[in-house]
Order: C-alpha cells, then structure tokens, then sequence
C-alpha cells in the first residue's frame, strides 16, 4: 500500500563534498568521490520507500566553471561513475523498474560520456513505476530559457505556464527538496518545479549523509499540513 503522506518525487542538492575534503585534508575533487559513493547508497534507500520519482543534482553549470584541474578530475569522477552505474543502476533499474534521464547542458561533456549516458537511458527506457532524473551541468535558469527557446522555435508567439511546464527537463513539481551542507538557499535548482516544494535542510555534508538522516527528511514531510498558498 503506498503511504498517501509521502512525497511522489523528492529532490537532492548534494551540497558540502569540498568542504568533506578540506576538513579532511584532501584535494576537493576526493570530496565528490566519496560524495559519488553517497550517491549510490541513496538510491538504494529511495527504492526501499514507495516515492516514485528522485531528481539529483549531481553537476551545476557554475560547477563547470572551476579550475581547469578540478573540471577534469569532476568528468573523470563522473565517467568512472556512469560506467559502473551503468552495470549497479542496471540491476537497480530491472529490480525496481527505475526509468534513469540525464539532463542539463550535455553537450559540454565528452563524447565518451554522453554516448553512456544514452546506453542508459535506452536501457531504462522501458520502465515507468519509478524514474530517477540525473542533472549534470544543469542550472535552473538555463532549464527554463531552454524551454521558451523550443517554443519560440516551434512557432509560438504566446505561451502559457502549463507550455513552460511541459517543456522542461523535469516536468513533475517537486515535493520535497533535501539539501545536504546546511545552507539554507536552492542556488538556482529546479525554480520552476519547486514553488511549493518543502525544504529539508541537514547539515550532513553530502559524503556523510546517512540512511537515517535520509529517512528522517520523509518522515518530517509526512508531518506536514501542505496547503499550497491557499
């Protein structure tokens, strides 16, 4: 019986990995590997519960921007990460029936990586019980003019927020939006899709977010009386 209480789709901000590094003397990209490994071990605790849909957060467009060392140790995390997602998601995906999108600006990604990320996709393809929205190289604003610009060029000379909603990446709202690091702020994540969404905030830095504190964010939510600004 699925629990009415629950959200139907949660959102992660996985903040604090270079700080994980710092307070541990080691180089920031060795935060967004343990962060990396955190990341794994939550989707795993997602498909314990009924919520149907979880949007992670996993690269931003300003991340993108960083030091070109950093830049190439974050696409060399991401590329050893899909390709063994690729085998751990594939069992999660047919265990569960987990429908895997990747979006955001993809194209500033190496070939090698977008042509996994497509292997995954058509993988999953075939599912619908539950679906699990990677953002690499997203940043909310870009998701939205990205959206008007595929109206303007179908033709549209008028649009309506229902349009917008319907041409974006992630087209649910979100419910729940877990943010990891303890600041309390969205930096620019899903502005679209979480108007109305509750905000969690640990101060759990992402590689140390625990199975616990996790289930402690929906249990917090199912507490809630949601009313929605009416």
């Amino acid at each position: 019986m699925i629990n009415i209480d629950l959200p139907k789709h949660i959102a992660i901000i996985p903040d604090g990995n270079r700080r994980f590094a710092k307070q541990r003397r080691m180089v920031p990209w060795k935060g967004h590997e343990e962060g990396m490994k955190t990341a794994k071990k939550m989707l795993e605790w997602w498909v314990e519960t009924d919520i149907q849909e979880l949007s992670f957060w996993g690269l931003s467009t300003e991340n993108l921007n960083r030091s070109k060392e950093e830049v190439k140790q974050l696409f060399r995390i991401f590329r050893e990460s899909i390709k063994n997602w690729k085998k751990d998601i594939g069992k999660l995906s047919k265990k569960h029936e987990v429908r895997v999108r990747f979006y955001g600006d993809l194209e500033k990604f190496p070939e090698d990586m977008i042509k996994s990320m497509k292997e995954i996709e058509k993988d999953t393809e075939k599912y619908n019980k539950r679906f699990l929205n990677i953002l690499l190289g997203y940043g909310g604003k870009h998701e939205i003019v990205t959206a008007v610009n595929k109206l303007m060029k179908s033709g549209r000379k008028f649009v309506t927020e229902k349009d917008i909603q319907e041409n974006l990446f992630v087209k649910n709202n979100a419910d729940l939006i877990i943010r990891t690091g303890g600041m309390p702020r969205l930096s620019g994540f899903m502005p679209w899709q979480t108007v109305y969404a509750e905000l969690y905030i640990t101060k759990a830095l992402f590689p140390a977010l625990t199975k616990r504190e996790f289930l402690k964010a929906i249990k917090w939510f199912e507490e809630i009386q949601r009313n929605f600004g009416k």
